[in-house]
């Protein structure tokens, strides 16, 4: 019972507060700074599934993802099922996109912070017994990595709990629509994906749904730094006295 009664506080607390968008951005980008100074990395499993309803096709594929501590992600293709349409245009180039944009020099272009969107607050709520703001999320390029739509914002740890909406830009001509769900979760101090899933009207397949379960995940701990040994000691040197003058 007290316990209720604590995270009802907290709760009525947050809201109660109102915070302005200038307040929940700065917020944000210390939480994440402070984060990302922590972050050693960490190994995980993905499960990805897609179907085409109305061709009758289905693909899986299973992977295990290594991210290093400088964000860079590293896949290995455990176990790949399916046409092989689906395999090289979907699986593969989206493992080949998010490798690329993981790399140091794409890693600041992708990120959600107001360098590369414009952000409107929305509302402030409760979701699930826990407040959250709902922000939308206007890209400021047509960079294809950023989307459109909105995020909600875990107030407490000031991280990203969902994304929702659309690629800023089609990927393909053969891409009519596309809309998804990406959830985020708390593993340790780090927030990592916890499900993805997205729509796509695709020419030739018609809708297509991806759906991204992540799993098994292990932060990398702290590596022990090897403390040098010191140097042997050397045996004293014997005394002299000075010559008689």
């Amino acid at each position: 019972m007290k316990h209720s009664s604590t995270v009802l506080f907290l709760l009525a607390s947050t809201l109660a507060a109102n915070p302005t968008l200038e307040e929940i951005l700065e917020k944000m980008h210390a939480a994440d700074q402070a984060r990302q100074s922590r972050f050693t990395g960490y190994t995980g499993t993905r499960n990805y599934t897609v179907t085409t309803p109305r061709v009758g096709l289905k693909a899986s594929m299973q992977v295990e993802v290594n991210v290093l501590p400088t964000g860079v992600k590293q896949f290995k293709i455990l176990s790949i099922s399916g046409p092989g349409p689906l395999r090289k245009l979907v699986f593969q180039r989206m493992l080949d996109t998010e490798a690329a944009a993981s790399q140091p020099g794409a890693q600041l272009v992708n990120k959600i912070n107001p360098d590369n969107y414009s952000f409107k607050l929305l509302e402030t709520r409760p979701e699930n017994g826990r407040p959250i703001h709902v922000l939308s999320a206007e890209p400021k390029s047509g960079n294809p990595l950023l989307f459109r739509g909105q995020i909600w914002v875990d107030a407490q740890h000031h991280a990203i709990l969902r994304m929702d909406g659309a690629p800023a830009k089609k990927p393909s001509m053969w891409v009519e629509s596309t809309h998804f769900i990406h959830d985020n979760k708390a593993v340790g101090e780090q927030w990592v994906p916890h499900t993805n899933r997205s729509e796509t009207q695709v020419r030739i397949f018609g809708k297509t749904t991806v759906v991204i379960e992540y799993n098994d995940y292990k932060l990398t701990p702290v590596a022990t730094q090897s403390i040098p040994a010191p140097p042997p000691q050397q045996p004293p040197r014997a005394a002299t006295s000075a010559p008689n003058q």
